[in-house]
Formats: C-alpha cells, structure tokens, sequence
C-alpha cells in the first residue's frame, strides 16, 4: 500500500519497537503534533490501540480525532473503557487476565495484532489489491516473487509459459496489467486506462473494458 495512505504512530517513537520506553505513554502533546503535522483531518480514520483502553496516548489521540471529525476505530482488551466510549466503532476483546500479571504482550497484544490483521486484509481487498483470492497488486522486487507472480499470471488467465514472460517483460512485472491484457487480449496503454478508471480495481476494470 502507498505509505502516504497510513502510518503507524506509537509511544516513543519508532525506538520503542527496540527499547523499554513506556514513560512515553503519558505524552498526549506528542501523538497530537504527529497528526497535525500529517494533515490529519475529517477524510481520515485513527485506530487506537491500547490493552487497557486507557492509554493517555492513545486517548489524546482520539480526542483530536473526534474535534476533528474523523472516523474513530478502538481496540482494547477491556469492557467499556474510555477509548471504547470515544469511539465510533469500539473493537473490545476481552482476554481475561495474562498468565504474567502485567504483561500486556501476551494474549492481549495477541489479540489485538489478530484484529489488526483482520483489519488490514479486509482493507486491502476493499482497495483492489486482490483478485480471485491472490494478492494481485504485490511488488514483484525480487527473484521469488518474480516467479510467484508469474506463476500466478498463468494460473489466472490459463495462458503458456513464454506468454507469461512476454507480457510480464511489457508491463516490467506490473501483475495487474499482465492479468488485464492476458484476459482482455487489449494494449499495455489500454490496461492502464481501464486500471485508472476502475481505481486499480482488476475486476472492475475487465468488467468495463468487455462492457464497453
């Protein structure tokens, strides 16, 4: 996905991916100037992920999301917490307590990275990135997915193997293009009007090029 579309924010900064950095879940000022500087405004959503619900980082960050206007997601692991009550959609999994008193990254953070997984897929098919149940919109940067996405090219559109290779040599390993003019038997200028027109939606885009 276009990194301009999301981005992760978190309590201290990306440092706290490596290092014990929990002091900075106090910091509501921090996570505001964050979205601001993004141009964070009522077209976008926030999803506030916390075990407690009650995280002041998180919190602040859906406060400035609702004065704001835009739509609030919340996953939490406790039954009507704050964030829940802030939220338009609260995501409440209730986990019961961890084997180690405390420790939040066991079936809390479990849970929550299941929901986030959930959440993201959805969102992907939504955006046109899956056709037939393959991740069509993958970026073909390397040998093993370069032969994944050929495989993938045949398998769709019942075409041969030199097929295949000529037509992802023409579109330099764009899949969606390769698929679009092996099922439409149409141009790489045609694929690419029809892909725009259909917002990067395949199915969508065979659908208007046939009808038309």
């Amino acid at each position: 996905m276009n990194p301009e579309r999301w981005k992760g924010i978190i309590a201290g900064g990306k440092e706290a991916m490596w290092e014990p950095l929990e002091q900075h879940e106090d910091d509501q000022n921090n996570v505001i100037q964050e979205l601001q500087h993004d141009s964070f405004c009522e077209k976008d959503v926030l999803i506030a992920i916390s075990a407690s619900g009650s995280t002041p980082f998180s919190v602040a960050a859906l406060r400035y999301a609702n004065q704001v206007k835009a739509t609030t997601i919340s996953i939490s692991c406790n039954q009507q917490s704050i964030s829940s009550i802030m939220s338009d959609i609260a995501i409440e999994l209730v986990v019961g307590p961890e084997i180690i008193r405390g420790s939040t990254r066991l079936k809390a953070g479990t849970a929550q990275k299941i929901a986030i997984n959930m959440i993201s897929t959805v969102t992907m098919i939504r955006l046109g990135k899956v056709y037939q149940n393959e991740m069509i919109d993958m970026m073909l940067i390397n040998k093993k997915l370069v032969k994944r996405g050929n495989e993938m090219l045949k398998e769709l559109t019942g075409i041969s193997d030199q097929q295949a290779e000529n037509l992802m040599k023409e579109t330099n390993n764009q899949l969606k293009n390769a698929v679009f003019m092996a099922i439409t038997n149409s141009s790489l200028q045609e694929s690419e009007m029809y892909l725009h027109k259909a917002e990067g939606h395949l199915k969508q885009a065979i659908k208007s090029y046939l009808n038309d």
